[in-house]
């Protein structure tokens, strides 16, 4: 039955690359994502990327708050030690990137890994892809 409902989900295989050399080159980096218990524990068991590239993760079943609600922004950076404007989110959902701008992240819409490639350029990150 877990399998059923969770197994809607797949890697971003060309976002791969982006992660592990951010988390090897030191970056902070942490995951907020609207989820269910179910969904969540599927994904982190079967994709370790989920489970070992990330150090935060801002889960709204567990703060009580939805992406694009402000509560969950704020919630995601107390969890994370950071002010809002020191944290670069992506989400591909414009209406959550609208919502993070709001509370002061520097948010970006995802719509490839070359394009978030170029936006962590542009914000001086310097890896090889």
């Amino acid at each position: 039955m877990i399998a059923a409902a969770a197994e809607i989900f797949e890697l971003n295989l060309p976002v791969l690359p982006i992660v592990a050399q951010l988390r090897q080159a030191g970056y902070p980096m942490g995951i907020l994502s609207n989820t269910c218990e179910t969904h969540w524990e599927y994904c982190r068991r079967h994709y370790r990327i989920v489970s070992e590239g990330f150090g935060v993760y801002a889960l709204s079943y567990k703060l009580g708050a939805v992406k694009p609600d402000a509560a969950i922004f704020h919630a995601a950076a107390e969890l994370a030690g950071c002010r809002p404007e020191e944290i670069f989110f992506v989400d591909d959902i414009a209406g959550h990137v609208a919502g993070a701008r709001a509370v002061g992240f520097d948010a970006v819409q995802f719509t490839t890994a070359e394009g978030l490639a170029s936006d962590l350029r542009q914000r001086g990150i310097r890896f090889n892809y």
